[in-house]
């Protein structure tokens, strides 16, 4: 059984390299707002983990279950940013898919 802490830790650093794509100045809201995502989906997201662990849901079954998240992706810390909102889609898409590479990283 993998924790959901230790996917927040593996999600906190893979979001801090998906960071170093947008600037530096936008790591510390890409990792909050990623992490907030987490938190706010927690039941779902420990619950999609462990299927990924039995066998029960690929990638791409997990991409689109998070797909159906994504309006909880608030990204408000990023709102504040001045980031492009074209910049804005596309990071929201990329934290989304870090999510589930990272929910894939913790299997082994």
């Amino acid at each position: 059984m993998i924790h959901f802490n230790d996917f927040l830790n593996t999600l906190k650093k893979n979001l801090g390299e998906l960071a170093k794509e947008y600037g530096s100045q936008y790591k510390d809201a890409i990792i909050k707002d990623g992490t907030d995502f987490a938190l706010q989906t927690h039941v779902k997201l420990d619950e999609w983990l462990q299927m990924v662990v039995k066998g029960q849901l690929t990638k791409d079954d997990l991409e689109y279950l998070l797909e159906g998240q994504k309006d909880l992706m608030r990204m408000e810390t990023l709102k504040n940013t001045g980031l492009a909102i074209a910049q804005k889609d596309k990071l929201q898409r990329a934290m989304l898919e870090t999510v589930a590479g990272s929910i894939f990283k913790m299997v082994p």
